[in-house]
């Protein structure tokens, strides 16, 4: 859906390197994580045994990680997260992967656990492998983590190569009733120069490009643990005003669905999409010149001119460089 106003030309298909394998990494478990995952385990299970038989080709294999450091509490329940009593006091990723794995019949090659924080060593740098890393986390510090790891991508991806990047970002982020899903592989913006001049879009903005904000800490992330309000903590709020809406982490989980599907099997057309379950309404930024431009304030011309900005600050430089030989 376009913004009011905003008139776009027809978006440009995603296409994403057609890997062998393609690794999918979830970091967080929690409100959205919890029941994401699920979505994924169902995706890896048909993926890895329909790929061959549909396409007539030799198999394609995916994978799921399941990334989180914490236990189950009986507050995560209350909150409305994918867990039962049952399982309060043990680790919530090797929970989930236990759970999918039995009912999907994966294999610990197909799905597997890490209890602890996430950090860019837990990502395979294969050459030939695609990554899709999925943040479901409330907190600037862990988004920080996989901005660098976007930052530091696979040496493979230049900007002279086909697929500038192996890694892709998709980061969810809601408050009581709304939320972001952002979706990307390029870490800087000169990296995003001519990216629509051809009719298929190679390259996205970080969602940290689109939203700078989501790196930096929120005042209440510099207190204890003990004392910052969670997600969790906004559901379980005494005052109805401060109250999570019951359904916005299953709604997010189904856009971050969407847009891993779309990744893998294609049809991707957009990059960010906000939504609001007050009122019920969705709308997302088409990979359109306009799109990019009004998330990224550069003009649209940038977007669909190979060189534009390599171009300007070349002149800049050699007008400061006469102006340094004059004085």
């Amino acid at each position: 859906m376009n913004y009011p106003g905003l008139a776009t030309q027809s978006p440009r298909p995603v296409l994403t390197y057609q890997a062998k394998t393609v690794q999918i990494v979830v970091v967080g478990a929690g409100g959205t994580g919890s029941w994401l995952v699920g979505h994924l385990a169902r995706l890896v299970w048909d993926f890895n045994r329909t790929w061959a038989q549909v396409h007539g080709e030799e198999p394609r294999h995916a994978s799921l990680l399941i990334v989180d450091h914490d236990a189950v509490e009986e507050g995560n329940i209350r909150a409305r997260q994918n867990f039962c009593p049952a399982e309060i006091g043990y680790p919530k990723a090797q929970l989930l992967v236990n759970r999918l794995a039995f009912a999907f019949g994966l294999s610990e090659h197909e799905i597997s656990a890490h209890v602890g924080q996430f950090s860019s060593s837990l990502l395979a740098r294969r050459w030939n492998e695609l990554t899709i890393l999925i943040g479901c986390v409330d907190n600037a510090k862990a988004r920080q983590e996989m901005a660098d790891c976007l930052a530091k991508q696979n040496p493979y991806g230049t900007r002279e190569n086909e697929y500038p990047s192996l890694l892709w970002w998709i980061d969810s982020g809601n408050s009581l009733h709304a939320g972001q899903v952002l979706c990307g592989n390029v870490a800087t913006a000169d990296e995003l120069c001519g990216a629509l001049a051809g009719p298929l879009c190679l390259r996205l903005p970080s969602p940290s490009l689109v939203h700078p904000e989501l790196l930096v800490p929120l005042p209440d992330e510099e207190m204890s643990a003990s004392a910052r309000l969670s997600c969790k903590d906004l559901v379980l709020a005494g005052e109805p005003a401060m109250q999570q809406s019951r359904t916005i982490n299953n709604h997010m989980a189904g856009l971050v669905y969407g847009y891993v599907e779309m990744l893998m099997y294609g049809g991707l057309t957009t990059f960010a999409t906000y939504t609001d379950n007050s009122t019920f309404v969705t709308r997302s930024l088409e990979t359109t010149p306009e799109g990019l431009s009004l998330a990224l304030g550069l003009p649209v011309p940038f977007f669909t001119t190979p060189g534009t900005l390599v171009e300007s600050r070349e002149g800049s430089d050699d007008k400061d460089s006469d102006e340094e030989d004059e004085a």
